[in-house]
């Protein structure tokens, strides 16, 4: 959401100020950008997911999509490097 929120020009604190006023949320939401998912286990899990979808042809985009954005927040730290370095040269 934060990489969305960068692309309409928005300040992510504000967003998060918005959203813990709901009540069914709070202060108590995760709100902080991450570098992907961590832990062996559930990337583990997602990509057996992944595997039998694809086995079995069946019809669902979540593993695939799980998989996509983890390794987007994972590079994203290299991506940020790249710009500034194309910024600075």
């Amino acid at each position: 959401m934060s990489e969305i929120a960068k692309n309409y020009q928005s300040n992510w604190n504000r967003i998060i100020n918005a959203v813990s006023m709901d009540k069914r949320i709070g202060n108590s939401g995760y709100y902080k950008p991450g570098l992907g998912i961590s832990g062996g286990n559930i990337e583990r899990d997602i990509q057996t997911l992944n595997k039998i979808t694809i086995k079995n042809k069946i019809n669902n985009k979540l593993p695939e999509f799980y998989i996509k954005s983890n390794n987007y927040s994972r590079n994203w730290v290299n991506k940020i490097i790249l710009e500034q370095k194309i910024k600075h040269t």
